[in-house]
């Protein structure tokens, strides 16, 4: 089922409910902080997390990756590591200004290869970042791993919460019965550089929090919208390294539930 050698011990998925403008909403926007805050601190802790980032999580300066390696006799693709994580994107893969126009079998494909086909290694957590919706990808991923459980990322507006309700109600089917670890509610409030003290409630205030109590799972946490989580993920360093940075500290203890 994996590369020759490669053991998950926890496999996690990540489903984000709502992706503004279609997904043009930047590193803070998406759930790329979210995961970058995990994944580096779960690696930090000692652990070996090991992120799978699909689809939209592009770094153009990797578009010409083509690394790959013989283990066993067969060529397997080596993950790009960087701060102890490894990590690959079926955008490392294409054109850069190219759309992925692709139905699901071939996604559902794709997604097989880069599990199946790369060098992952020994890894103490792997985590998979899911595209927005309830769809072919999904359930394939469900079908082909053991999963220990799914995050769902929110932001605090209605209309958000109303995909994160369906995207719960998926892992929870009893058709599927994927364990829901729990809800993270991004761009919970806006704090400026200058007034750190200060909390403006641009999206709504608090429907992550209610979400979460009305489908009885745990509020992991509620990550800011804040310019250094943007600057970080645009330079390659994720907040979360910094450790006496606020909203650091709320990635460490998103990680600590896990």
């Amino acid at each position: 089922m994996y590369a020759d050698g490669a053991r998950f011990r926890r496999i996690i998925l990540l489903l984000l409910s709502l992706c503004l403008l279609s997904g043009c909403t930047g590193y803070n926007g998406r759930k790329d902080a979210v995961q970058d805050g995990i994944y580096y601190r779960v690696s930090d802790n000692g652990r070996q997390a090991y992120a799978y980032v699909l689809f939209w999580d592009l770094d153009p300066a990797h578009t010409d990756y083509t690394v790959a390696d013989t283990v066993n006799g067969r060529d397997l693709i080596v993950p790009i590591e960087q701060y102890g994580v490894k990590m690959l994107s079926i955008g490392f893969f294409v054109d850069v200004q190219s759309a992925v126009v692709w139905r699901g079998g071939m996604a559902s494909n794709a997604i097989k290869q880069l599990i199946n086909d790369a060098e992952w290694g020994e890894l103490d957590y792997f985590l998979i970042d899911l595209p927005p919706g309830t769809s072919d990808i999904h359930l394939t991923l469900i079908q082909t791993l053991q999963l220990t459980g799914a995050i769902v990322v929110t932001t605090p507006q209605d209309v958000a919460l109303v995909d994160a309700r369906k995207g719960v109600d998926m892992f929870t089917n009893d058709k599927v019965n994927v364990p829901v670890l729990g809800l993270v509610e991004n761009m919970s409030y806006f704090t400026p550089a200058e007034l750190p003290d200060n909390k403006y409630y641009i999206f709504g205030r608090g429907g992550g929090k209610r979400l979460a109590e009305e489908l009885q799972i745990p509020l992991l946490g509620e990550i800011p919208l804040v310019q250094s989580i943007r600057e970080g993920g645009d330079q390659g360093t994720p907040i979360v390294l910094q450790a006496g940075h606020p909203a650091a500290q709320i990635f460490m203890h998103i990680a600590a539930q896990l």
